[in-house]
């Protein structure tokens, strides 16, 4: 079973992005677990919506958080968050959430991107807010 461990590395200084942040990985986490129960698939639809519906909060609060950025790096992050989130609605599709193996190793690699992006992008995004500041 995968389990995704939160790491302080992944703190970016901006404490309601790095909460939700954690947020994030304990609703992956809920998904794996789940994963492991016998007749899950109703409860597995329920977690994959409120990850998704969770992961476009956040990315919104984020690109609030970086509006006063120059208006190019906010475009791009805006076009990252929205390629992330175009991945995750096709790991949530209907096809998908049923073949439970392939979903948990495309959910597993989809949280690995987000932990890149974190590391990078939103980090660079918080740096840039301090260099502006």
């Amino acid at each position: 079973m995968y389990t995704l461990q939160w790491d302080d590395a992944y703190v970016i200084g901006q404490p309601l992005i790095d909460q939700q942040h954690q947020m994030l990985f304990q609703l992956a986490n809920r998904v794996f677990h789940i994963s492991q129960e016998h007749n899950q698939r109703h409860a597995l639809q329920e977690v994959f919506a409120a990850l998704f519906d969770y992961t476009e909060r956040h990315f919104h609060d984020e690109e609030e958080v970086w509006q006063s950025l120059e208006a190019t790096l906010c475009r791009q992050h805006r076009e990252r968050h929205r390629q992330l989130k175009q991945s995750l609605e096709a790991i949530w599709s209907e096809d998908s959430i049923f073949a439970i193996a392939e979903t948990l190793n495309r959910l597993y690699d989809w949280m690995q991107e987000l932990v890149d992006h974190i590391t990078q992008f939103d980090r660079f995004m918080n740096q840039q807010i301090a260099v502006n500041s």
